[in-house]
């Protein structure tokens, strides 16, 4: 069976979305052809924003790989950026993603002065920046890079003043025309059409229990089940669920499918594939012991109470509120 992950990128779909947070959901559009325009334009960054689950990540590593497909010598390089793994991102934003690809200081320094860039920076919200790297690093300024930037963020992380984080606010220009360098474009839930589309293209990928019809049937009568899987992320993790759900069910009715059951398929599957990467890998001798006490053990129900253990604490560490604010300087020892 492939992978969840593999199988999105086989049959992604590709969102709608509309032009800020206060936008009525009825007022669309293509988000492919909105970034497209944004590449064509003025502007230097463009934010998109969305729910967790929406498909920002997967929607940049298409981006990267369309780009990619259709780029000519001499064009803009794109160059996919994770925010988490680049250590202070406040500064040398693109020398320290092109170290990580093991390009040399001089050619760095011969890209810096002579190409431009497309920056895909994916996790903003992951990495728990609250500042404006676009100012930070000088981007656009005399001497310094030149690029275009399209960053993710969950809409849930930021306050009403947001635009401040991103906005372009190059020193050479009047104020006034900050906010025509900046766009932005939050991904809307998937449609009924979108998911029918999706599951089109899922069903023949590998033998199934159902044709399109019989998955569709499920998911428009089965309670609430339609409204979970418009969040993208959920959608494969229901359609792999469904036959053992309603098995032996003779009304649909009565058959109730919630997050936390297709979570639970996800964190089983996302433990399974990566105890197969672990096994292929080559560990340092004691982390090789610690995975084989766990794989006798039991790697993936280990791995599960150990999430469940820490999501918990986490909820009573906060009192009530998931959600961790973590910052390096004053927590790094904790």
């Amino acid at each position: 069976m492939r992978r969840l992950g593999e199988l999105k990128q086989l049959i992604y779909i590709l969102p709608m979305a509309k032009a800020k947070l206060q936008a009525q959901d009825n007022d669309l559009f293509s988000l492919k052809e909105k970034v497209q325009e944004f590449l064509a334009s003025q502007r230097q960054v463009m934010l998109i924003l969305g729910y967790s689950g929406a498909g920002k990540s997967t929607f940049n590593r298409h981006l990267e790989h369309q780009l990619w497909t259709d780029y000519k010598h001499g064009e803009s390089i794109p160059l996919y950026i994770n925010l988490p793994t680049i250590d202070d991102p406040e500064h040398d934003l693109i020398e320290k993603q092109l170290l990580q690809y093991n390009f040399s200081e001089d050619h760095i320094q011969e890209m810096k002065h002579h190409r431009q860039f497309i920056l895909i920076c994916d996790g903003y919200d992951e990495r728990q920046l609250k500042i404006n790297f676009h100012t930070t690093n000088q981007l656009n300024q005399p001497g310094q890079w030149r690029s275009k930037i399209v960053i993710s963020c969950r809409s849930q992380f930021l306050e009403s003043d947001y635009r401040s984080r991103f906005q372009p606010q190059p020193v050479d220009w009047d104020q006034s025309t900050w906010t025509n360098l900046f766009q932005e474009a939050v991904i809307a839930p998937s449609s009924k059409e979108q998911i029918e589309e999706y599951v089109t293209c899922y069903v023949p990928l590998e033998p199934r229990p159902w044709v399109t019809g019989d998955y569709m049937r499920m998911l428009t009568t089965i309670p609430n089940l339609m409204d979970l899987v418009k969040i993208p992320f959920l959608l494969p993790l229901a359609l792999e669920a469904l036959p053992s759900i309603a098995e032996g069910k003779q009304d649909l009715l009565t058959v109730r499918v919630t997050r936390v059951q297709l979570y639970d398929i996800f964190v089983e599957r996302w433990l399974s594939v990566h105890r197969g990467r672990l096994q292929d890998n080559d560990l340092p001798q004691d982390d090789r012991r610690a995975f084989n006490e766990l794989l006798g053990a039991g790697f993936v129900s280990m791995g599960t109470d150990y999430a469940m253990r820490l999501a918990l604490a986490n909820f009573e560490r906060q009192n009530g509120n998931p959600v961790v604010q973590y910052t390096h300087f004053h927590d790094h020892d904790t």
